[in-house]
């Protein structure tokens, strides 16, 4: 399945691809790029540390072995897989898909890649994107988090947050995870109050998890928002349930929310690393799903908050909004 945008022209998702490729690198660096994350085992950090030793793409395809070797200091089997270029047949499919779906790939060297992502400690040196791009570069990005279950009190939780925040700041932006419970609640009830939306998932695009979800993913770039992922088409379907997209998720976030999680939730976990706010809802002890948000308030790795209004005042939006 394909997404569409609704504009005054009826442009597909193909035609914005174009467009966006057009103002980024060229396609020869995009083949590159793609073929470089996908030389076997190299993982994020190795395409970053060569990046970092080589500049870009194209250098590391033609240094030497003896380079490979010494300057970046690369164990043998991984030199020998870069010469082989054996990627490139995988990068060829890849931008193939991408093409004929509409799917824009970003490459952390270009200026439209999320500048907070890039500044994590390991981050994906491609990331692929459907919709609005901008929105990776508002000023404020709040992930909203929780469980696949939600309960009553999650819900309204998720509601009141959010109405505020859309009162209050409705220039910021709301990042969530879909395909789960509370996230598809998040998405559907931020577009409800008017904000855009950056829908993360761990899927391939555009194939997403599941109908419903394929329908939310619509409605937000319907309504000017973007969903993102880490796994190119190409990737091992072990890829998906690794839990990238919760690194994504809080990577090119300001700050975290959690509403409800049995334990300490992984975006939560990401988001510390890379020193984010982090907000937890607190609940009743007795409530396994307030386990994790209290546990986080009480080793104060997440400050306990109790509205949207809250949030926007400890990020320090409240002046700019007024």
């Amino acid at each position: 399945m394909r997404f569409y945008v609704k504009t005054k022209k009826n442009r597909t998702f193909t035609e914005i691809f174009l467009k966006n490729l057009y103002f980024s690198t060229d396609l020869a660096t995009k083949i590159e790029d793609i073929a470089l994350s996908y030389v076997q085992n190299l993982g994020w950090r190795g395409v970053i540390h060569l990046l970092e030793v080589f500049g870009d793409a194209q250098s590391v395809f033609a240094a030497s072995q003896s380079e490979l070797l010494h300057k970046a200091e690369l164990k043998e089997e991984f030199a020998k897989r870069i010469l082989s270029k054996n990627s490139f047949s995988i990068a060829k499919k890849e931008l193939s898909h991408c093409l004929k779906n509409g799917v824009t790939p970003i490459v952390s060297t270009e200026d439209g890649y999320p500048e907070r992502l890039r500044f994590t400690e390991a981050y994906p040196h491609i990331i692929y994107m459907v919709g609005e791009s901008s929105l990776l570069h508002r000023s404020t990005i709040i992930t909203f988090t929780g469980e696949k279950e939600v309960s009553a009190y999650g819900e309204k939780t998720i509601v009141k947050l959010i109405e505020q925040i859309a009162e209050t700041a409705p220039e910021v932006v709301l990042a969530t995870t879909i395909g789960d419970g509370a996230g598809s609640i998040i998405a559907r009830v931020a577009l409800h109050y008017g904000l855009r939306v950056i829908g993360i998932t761990g899927s391939s695009l555009p194939h997403i998890s599941s109908q419903n979800s394929m329908t939310l993913s619509q409605e937000i770039i319907d309504a000017g928002g973007v969903i993102i992922s880490c796994t190119g088409v190409m990737a091992h379907k072990e890829f998906e349930n690794s839990g990238a997209h919760y690194s994504l998720a809080a990577g090119i976030s300001d700050a975290v929310v959690v509403i409800e999680s049995e334990g300490i939730h992984p975006i939560a976990q990401a988001a510390d690393g890379y020193n984010r706010e982090i907000f937890a809802i607190p609940g009743r002890i007795s409530d396994s799903l307030s386990q994790g948000t209290n546990r986080m308030i009480a080793i104060g790795m997440a400050q306990m908050t109790y509205s949207g209004k809250d949030i926007i005042k400890k990020l320090g939006l409240e002046e700019i909004c007024l």
